[in-house]
Protein backbone atom coordinates (compact mmCIF):
# COMPACT_ATOMS: atom_id res chain seq x y z
CA UNK A 1 0.00 0.00 0.00
CA UNK A 2 1.07 3.44 -0.99
CA UNK A 3 2.18 5.97 2.29
CA UNK A 4 1.70 8.96 0.01
CA UNK A 5 -2.37 7.59 -0.06
CA UNK A 6 -2.52 6.69 3.76
CA UNK A 7 -1.59 10.13 4.85
CA UNK A 8 -3.21 12.08 2.49
CA UNK A 9 -6.09 10.03 2.83
CA UNK A 10 -5.90 10.49 7.05
CA UNK A 11 -5.44 14.30 6.77
CA UNK A 12 -8.11 14.60 4.59
CA UNK A 13 -10.50 12.82 7.36
CA UNK A 14 -8.82 13.74 9.86
CA UNK A 15 -9.38 17.82 8.62
CA UNK A 16 -13.39 16.83 8.19
CA UNK A 17 -13.89 15.52 11.48
CA UNK A 18 -12.53 18.95 12.92
CA UNK A 19 -14.81 20.01 10.47
CA UNK A 20 -17.86 18.56 12.21
CA UNK A 21 -16.03 19.48 15.15
CA UNK A 22 -16.89 23.12 14.53
CA UNK A 23 -19.23 23.13 12.17
CA UNK A 24 -21.13 25.99 13.64
CA UNK A 25 -17.99 28.32 13.90
CA UNK A 26 -17.46 27.58 10.21
CA UNK A 27 -20.83 28.92 9.42
CA UNK A 28 -20.69 32.03 11.39
CA UNK A 29 -17.09 33.05 10.80
CA UNK A 30 -16.36 32.02 7.03
CA UNK A 31 -17.76 33.58 3.53
CA UNK A 32 -18.51 30.57 2.52
CA UNK A 33 -20.68 29.27 5.61
CA UNK A 34 -22.20 32.84 5.77
CA UNK A 35 -22.77 32.51 2.01
CA UNK A 36 -24.31 28.89 2.78
CA UNK A 37 -26.74 30.23 5.60
CA UNK A 38 -27.84 33.18 3.47
CA UNK A 39 -28.71 30.58 0.55
CA UNK A 40 -30.39 27.91 2.62
CA UNK A 41 -30.91 29.18 5.80
CA UNK A 42 -29.72 28.44 9.15
CA UNK A 43 -30.86 24.84 10.33
CA UNK A 44 -30.47 23.26 6.62
CA UNK A 45 -26.94 25.04 6.13
CA UNK A 46 -25.91 23.49 8.95
CA UNK A 47 -26.99 19.88 7.72
CA UNK A 48 -25.65 20.39 4.04
CA UNK A 49 -22.09 21.14 5.59
CA UNK A 50 -22.23 18.32 8.26
CA UNK A 51 -23.06 15.86 4.80
CA UNK A 52 -19.68 17.66 3.17
CA UNK A 53 -17.56 16.88 6.01
CA UNK A 54 -18.77 13.49 6.61
CA UNK A 55 -18.56 12.91 2.25
CA UNK A 56 -15.24 14.37 2.66
CA UNK A 57 -14.49 11.97 5.76
CA UNK A 58 -15.73 8.86 3.74
CA UNK A 59 -13.64 10.05 1.33
CA UNK A 60 -10.44 9.79 2.91
CA UNK A 61 -10.92 6.81 5.03
CA UNK A 62 -11.70 5.30 1.52
CA UNK A 63 -8.30 6.58 -0.07
CA UNK A 64 -6.21 5.56 3.10
CA UNK A 65 -7.96 2.17 2.64
CA UNK A 66 -7.21 1.90 -0.95
CA UNK A 67 -10.49 1.34 -1.94
CA UNK A 68 -10.03 4.74 -4.41
CA UNK A 69 -6.82 4.78 -6.48
CA UNK A 70 -6.09 8.19 -7.52
CA UNK A 71 -4.76 8.07 -11.69
CA UNK A 72 -1.05 7.57 -11.77
CA UNK A 73 0.83 8.44 -14.26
Amino acid sequence: MHLDRIVIGGGVTMLCLAGLRYDRWFLSNTKKGEWLVHRFGGQNALWILRALFCLGALFGILLACGVIQPVSW
